[in-house]
């Protein structure tokens, strides 16, 4: 699910996103245990995944080709956009990631979402009003931007920017109302 927050003359936008070729990713990290690093590091899926390694799936393989997939689907992420599609372009229909993917769908569709909803924490919508104050503090408009924040259902309170305009936020985090405010504001401040 995405949610936006435009500027009433539509020269800022923030992108608040449940995107779910992310939160696919760190599913089949989990439930196949892959051992591999995320920048910034994850915790582990927030609800947990028993480990399950059906024998026609090939781990390594998976786990050699999960760090590409990973960087791909954040990229998708951060850069997807209204009327996107709501994957990225796969790696081969045959690559062990494929296969993994097909296989883990229907459970990973299944599953508990987390302790949060799926969408934006009603205390974003201040955004507004931030880039208001800060346009009366500083006297001029703010300048043209585009953010996103992606949402990941990881067991901890994670705020990490992946880069000027993209944030990776645990539901955990987001719902603590004013931690999120104080990193909004500083990415808001930021792109200013």
């Amino acid at each position: 699910m995405t949610v936006r927050t435009e500027g009433s003359d539509q020269a800022w936008e923030l992108c608040w996103t449940d995107d779910e070729s992310v939160q696919l990713a760190l599913y089949l990290r989990d439930v196949l245990a892959l051992s591999v690093d995320t920048d910034p590091f994850l915790p582990a899926v927030d609800p947990g995944v028993p480990v399950e390694v059906p024998p026609h799936i090939d781990r390594a393989e998976v786990q050699r080709q999960w760090p590409m997939w990973w960087e791909a689907v954040l990229s998708f992420s951060a850069n997807r956009r209204k009327g996107g599609p709501a994957m990225p372009e796969a790696l081969a229909e045959d690559s062990a990631i494929s296969v993994a993917v097909q296989h883990f769908r229907d459970s990973f569709a299944r599953r508990p979402r987390g302790d949060s909803p799926s969408r934006r924490p009603s205390h974003t919508s201040n955004v507004g009003a931030m880039v208001r104050e800060l346009e009366e503090e500083r006297g001029r408009k703010v300048r043209p931007f585009q953010a996103t924040v992606t949402v990941v259902s990881v067991d901890g309170e994670v705020w990490h920017r992946l880069s000027r305009t993209h944030v990776l936020a645990s539901r955990r985090f987001a719902a603590d109302q004013a931690a999120c405010e104080r990193a909004l504001r500083e990415l808001v401040t930021d792109l200013f």
